[in-house]
């Protein structure tokens, strides 16, 4: 049963994800015709400007969706390196449970307004908008999950000290560092041969 969750949410993820890269991919291309249109023809394209919103809005909620999964949401974790494991399962616990409350939150109010959403119209397209704020009913109902999963791992002990500190691979600082001083290998290494080049010429 846990395997075939894991299937599941693994699925899950994999779809958002080509998602994703749909709404940039669109995004890119009609974005990138109007302004050419615009520059070139001194017109343009009605919808190209409302479906890139629209698609912007799905990217944001299924990106949110994808980040909280991954652990990798932007946070300050300057207070919760200071502190020991049981308090930092608590900070855990906190943030877990108000975004479960947000997600539960999100889908409940979207329910609410299911109808006025349903019957209001994009001013081009004239499509409903539950087919671009619909989106919520897959980011709240995800996010509240993922929030509870989490919730119960931790409850079992289950959840890493990385996850409690919310640390990552890579520390942006070290990585700048490292990337800086191959650069600087680099440029040394084109001087050192340019002089070589220059000395077997005289």
């Amino acid at each position: 049963m846990g395997r075939l969750l894991d299937q599941f949410s693994a699925g899950f993820i994999r779809l958002l994800e080509v998602i994703m890269v749909l709404m940039m991919i669109g995004m890119l291309l009609l974005v990138g015709v109007n302004v050419f249109l615009r520059i070139a023809a001194n017109s343009g394209i009605d919808y190209a400007e409302e479906i890139p919103r629209f698609m912007f809005i799905w990217l944001t909620f299924c990106g949110a969706v994808v980040a909280m999964k991954a652990n990798t949401h932007i946070n300050v974790n300057m207070f919760v390196h200071m502190v020991k494991r049981p308090v930092q399962k608590l900070f855990y616990g906190i943030t877990q449970t108000l975004v479960l409350v947000c997600g539960v939150y999100l889908t409940y109010g979207t329910i609410l307004l299911h109808d006025i959403i349903y019957e209001n119209a994009s001013p081009v397209l004239q499509i409903s908008t539950l087919w671009v704020y619909g989106v919520t009913y897959i980011a709240g109902p995800a996010l509240a999950l993922i929030a509870l999963a989490n919730l119960i791992r931790l409850a079992l002990g289950r959840v890493t000290d990385k996850e409690l500190a919310e640390t990552h691979d890579e520390d942006p600082e070290e990585l700048a560092a490292r990337e800086l001083e191959k650069v600087g290998r680099e440029l040394a290494a084109e001087e050192e041969m340019a002089r070589a080049h220059a000395g077997d010429k005289k």
